[in-house]
């Protein structure tokens, strides 16, 4: 009987198709299956969704960069060898930091992680990317990279955030 009141109480995190497991009886094990097997599809649809935004988020702030000193003629090679340093240093910090992970705790108090991350990330890019170019790393350049992906990341993950919290995520 504890069982069954504490999945009754639960279920209402579940999702409603839960309790309909709970109460027949013998289609309980197949049914609930079924749900884990939504949600865990659920969960790698939420992942596609976050890692594709962050995704776009810096190559938008490549191009917004590149369009912001009129070069955005240079070609793709060159804005390879930013964008591909950006994103290897957000893996790099945002993998151990668990910001890559959809089910983190969702709320807008999780987006300073975030801004925390990008701290790391701007001045680790700009030494990749002179690795890239073998040029020297402009300090400039680190910090606007710095500031501008923190501006971009928290305006990606403030939607991802509000799409999670309206359940339009799920």
């Amino acid at each position: 009987m504890a069982v069954l009141l504490l999945l009754m109480m639960y279920s209402r995190h579940l999702g409603s198709d839960f309790q309909s497991c709970v109460w027949f009886k013998g289609t309980f094990r197949s049914n609930c299956d079924t749900i884990t097997q939504m949600k865990m599809q659920n969960s790698n649809q939420r992942a596609v969704l976050l890692w594709s935004g962050d995704f776009l988020a810096l190559l938008l702030l490549t191009l917004i960069g590149f369009g912001s000193h009129n070069e955005l003629e240079v070609g793709v090679g060159r804005m390879l060898a930013t964008f591909v340093p950006l994103t290897a240093a957000w893996l790099c910090v945002a993998g151990p930091t668990g910001l890559l992970k959809p089910l983190q705790p969702a709320g807008y108090r999780a987006l300073w992680r975030v801004a925390w991350a990008m701290l790391l990330v701007g001045p680790l890019a700009a030494v990749l990317r002179g690795f890239w170019l073998g040029s020297p790393v402009v300090p400039v350049f680190a910090a606007v990279l710095t500031g501008t992906g923190a501006l971009a990341m928290l305006i990606w993950r403030g939607m991802y955030t509000a799409l999670a919290a309206s359940r339009h995520i799920d």
